[in-house]
């Protein structure tokens, strides 16, 4: 598997910013899908996408994203690591400026050096769910899709298999 190019692909998004933001509005708009035939289809690349991208080989989400915790989360992990709940709080977690809690520092502490979640059996839920291309509402969610292009491999992967089965038609003069 080649080694995955982290500039590369910021440099793709950024350079494909114009076309990727129309096209996001094509998929809002005017793609002939339904909500849920659109959720199957990102969730068919998804699968094809992680079939070929192995997630060890970039961690570049637990690098650079703010990791949002439940309280649910908080606990779990705390008692998967064998600590009080409000020493994990202390050590790990911040509070953003709209109150919600997410796991404190660049890189995630939890991360190793080979790419690998130290509480991966415990981790939050929004890393279960990461890159989120398996939950509903794909067309109300195409802005964090687009956010996530530069980001993730296999959400640039799913962004451009998508644009090439579907594309967007001509605009006509």
């Amino acid at each position: 598997m080649p080694k995955i190019d982290l500039i590369a692909l910021r440099r793709d998004a950024r350079e494909h910013a114009s076309q990727n933001k129309y096209y996001r509005q094509y998929i809002k708009e005017a793609l002939p899908l339904s909500n849920d035939d659109l959720d199957a289809e990102v969730a068919a690349l998804a699968d094809l996408a992680f079939e070929k991208i192995d997630c060890l080989d970039c961690g570049n989400c637990c690098r650079r994203k703010e990791i949002a915790v439940t309280a649910k989360d908080i606990r779990r992990i705390a008692r998967g690591l064998g600590v009080k709940t409000e020493y994990f709080v202390r050590r790990y977690v911040a509070e953003s400026k709209t109150g919600e809690a997410y796991i404190k520092g660049e890189p995630c502490p939890f991360l190793g050096s080979d790419n690998a979640c130290s509480i991966y059996a415990d981790r939050p839920q929004a890393c279960r769910a990461f890159p989120y291309l398996h939950e509903r509402k794909v067309r109300a969610r195409t802005l964090t899709m687009l956010e996530n292009v530069g980001e993730c491999p296999i959400v640039a992967d799913v962004w451009g298999r998508l644009a090439r089965k579907y594309p967007e038609p001509p605009k006509s003069s």
